[in-house]
């Protein structure tokens, strides 16, 4: 894909900070010496908990409550994240790749 300068807003490079934070933090939970439970997870493993805050994201939208929409899309950013190390520590894909894949479906 051909890339587009695009001028960023305050906002857009804002969220890009925080989501490589975001990233960085889950690749220091899976690392050695990070926190076991993180570091044992499977896409297998995490699929029901993709899956309940699916539904948790759902129901905050049937609710109304922005405040809880946003942090349930939160634990939904947070769950492709943690698969995305997944996938990449299994030589797969990472979230640089799934982000790309997005923008070239977008533009």
């Amino acid at each position: 894909m051909e890339s587009l300068l695009i001028l960023q807003s305050k906002q857009a490079q804002s969220a890009g900070e925080a989501f490589a934070e975001l990233t960085a933090i889950v690749e220091l939970l899976r690392n050695p010496g990070g926190c076991p439970w993180d570091a044992e997870q499977t896409h297998t493993s995490l699929r029901p908990n993709l899956l309940e805050e699916t539904y948790e994201t759902l129901d905050a939208i049937d609710s109304g409550d922005p405040k809880s929409l946003a942090e349930e899309l939160g634990d939904i950013v947070t769950q492709i994240v943690f698969h995305a190390d997944v996938a990449r520590r299994q030589g797969n894909f990472d979230a640089t790749s799934i982000c790309n894949a997005v923008r070239q479906k977008l533009v």
